[in-house]
Order: structure tokens, then sequence, then C-alpha cells
């Protein structure tokens, strides 16, 4: 792939910099390790600059792709990435938006998936992106989302966001709330990566 020529500003919008490429491997690796095919349509919550986006674009069908973020600046930075990664002929869907509660996509999704988004989520917030995420998977869709577990605390920062530690079961019962169930949760890169499918009564 083409390097950033923005340099450090676009790739700090997504983390540290040290870490842009490593964590943008990994999400390609996990995704396809975990069932991610080209033909599965993805939403990328929280896609920021696309750090992670731009290889699973590449990997994805034609118009599978759709990423969604609060922050203008960092789609911004994504349609620059995109170009100079010369994937417009894979059409991307790259959607601004603050309020998750008015918004739908008139989509349903194979994969959601939350990459360092949900450990900067208060409460509020993670309710409305769950609401959203169970209102847009399809049946047999999954999200991924990363989180950390612990006793109940607020970390550190990120920019203008804290960082959420909570307990395993305060996930559960959240999920369960918006009708998902964690049907798995691993070690990813010192966090657990959960898995959640919606709820279907048969």
């Amino acid at each position: 792939m083409k390097p950033c020529p923005s340099g450090s500003h676009r790739r700090s919008l997504a983390g540290p910099v040290r870490l842009w490429d490593r964590q943008r491997q990994f999400q390609i690796t996990f995704l396809k390790a975990h069932g991610l095919k080209p033909h599965h349509v993805l939403l990328d919550f929280g896609c920021g600059p696309l750090r992670g986006g731009i290889p699973i674009i590449k990997y994805l069908n034609a118009g599978n792709y759709h990423g969604i973020d609060a922050n203008r600046e960092a789609l911004d930075e994504a349609e620059k990435e995109v170009k100079e990664n010369e994937l417009e002929h894979k059409h991307p869907t790259l959607i601004h938006s603050k309020n998750l509660g008015t918004l739908n996509l008139h989509t349903s999704f194979d994969f959601i998936w939350a990459f360092s988004v949900a450990i900067h989520m208060p409460d509020d917030v993670l309710g409305a992106f769950l609401a959203f995420s169970s209102n847009h998977l399809k049946r047999s869709g999954v999200l991924y989302t990363n989180v950390n577990i612990g006793e109940r605390r607020t970390g550190g920062r990120f920019q203008n966001f804290y960082t959420y530690v909570r307990p395993f079961k305060f996930y559960r019962d959240m999920a369960l709330k918006y009708n998902l169930k964690i049907v798995g949760s691993e070690k990813a890169q010192n966090q657990a990566m959960l898995c959640l499918r919606r709820c279907i009564n048969e």
C-alpha cells in the first residue's frame, strides 16, 4: 500500500502513530480468521481515517464496506485514504453521524466491527450503540467489539475520550437490554473481544 503523505496527523486521529501499521494488520487478520468473506456486508463503526478500513475495503466486494464516524475531520482524511490507495472502484460508503438515535442506514450487516470504540463510550452512548447495532444486524450477523474487563472505573484519556473499564456482567446485561447476546469472548491485545448476536425467538 502507498504510504500516507499526510504524515503523523492523519495517523494520530486513530491512536498512537507508532501503532498504525500493527493495528491495521490486526483488524483484517482478525476479521478474516473469524469468518469475514468478500461477499459479506460490513459496518466499520468508528472507522476514523481508515486505519483498519483500507485493507477491509480492499478485501470486500465493491459496495460492501460502510464506515461511520462522528468526527468529520477523520472522515475527510478517510476519503483521502481511499483515493491515495486507489480504491474508489470499491465504492465504500462513509457516513458522518453524531446521533445514533435518529440514524437508520436502511441496510443490514453481516458484520459490525467496532475496534477501540466501545472502550471510550460512556454508558448512555454504549446503550445507543448497542440499540443501533441490534437494529442493523442480519439474523445471522455478528458484532465484534473490544472492551476492558475489570472492576468498574474510568481510566486515562485519548484525545477528548475517557477509557472505561467495566465488569463482564455489565456488558452481558446491557447487551440483553437491546436484544443482543454475548456468544463469545477472547483475549485480543490485552483486552476482551466480545462477539454478540441478536437474540432470535424461534
